[in-house]
């Protein structure tokens, strides 16, 4: 079976229907969530490797990596909410099945990480010595633990946080660069290539 290859935008109503641009709302949670992932990737991969039951090295951007995490937990909320209310423009139909699979699958896959990553690292701060120390977001106010590992045993505490430690790790250092290292390779791919305007939608500027 043939599949269909994608097509460029050769006519007004092509160009009328998947030139329809992200709201600036959409836009801003979207790039301020881009920042904010990629300073904490950052910030992470200068830490020491965490292994189960060692003493850790110091850490001086842990700070700002905490506030950058607990930024993107609270930032994810709107951006879900705002997804699921607010149609996004659509994709090309010229483009073959398995693109228009990826794409979807990808996108479902970035919207869980951004879920799983900070959410996992607020619980792996929650169960770091049993919350004896503050989540401080920007040195303004304390961020609260979450609340299940006070009525744990000590012991129970410790396992579960080597456990999300390893956990959050792998999520954050490798499987969310490698994702979105795809997302931004077909990205280039469909601006270059196929000249569709994928790009230019969720670029910031004047609608043309």
């Amino acid at each position: 079976m043939r599949t269909k290859m994608a097509a460029p935008f050769n006519t007004a109503s092509d160009h009328g229907a998947y030139s329809r641009r992200y709201s600036r709302i959409a836009m801003g949670l979207h790039w301020l969530m881009a920042a904010i992932l990629l300073a904490n990737i950052i910030t992470g991969w200068t830490f020491p490797e965490a292994m189960p039951g060692q003493k850790y090295s110091p850490k001086p951007l842990l700070p700002l990596h905490i506030s950058l995490g607990l930024s993107a937990l609270i930032l994810i909320v709107p951006r879900i909410v705002w997804r699921i209310t607010h149609r996004p423009p659509p994709h090309n139909p010229a483009m073959p099945t398995w693109e228009h699979i990826a794409a979807s699958l990808g996108h479902v896959g970035l919207y869980a990480l951004m879920v799983a990553v900070p959410f996992s690292g607020w619980l792996v701060l929650s169960a770091h010595k049993i919350q004896k120390g503050k989540l401080m977001f920007f040195g303004l106010f304390a961020f609260p633990h979450f609340p299940v590992f006070p009525s744990l045993p000590a012991a129970d505490v410790l396992w579960w946080h080597d456990t999300l430690v390893a956990v959050h790790g792998a999520l954050a250092s490798w499987i969310l660069p490698a994702l979105i290292a795809l997302h931004v390779g077909a990205v280039v791919k469909h601006h270059l290539v196929d000249r569709d305007p994928v790009l230019r939608r969720m670029w910031p500027g004047r609608d043309t």
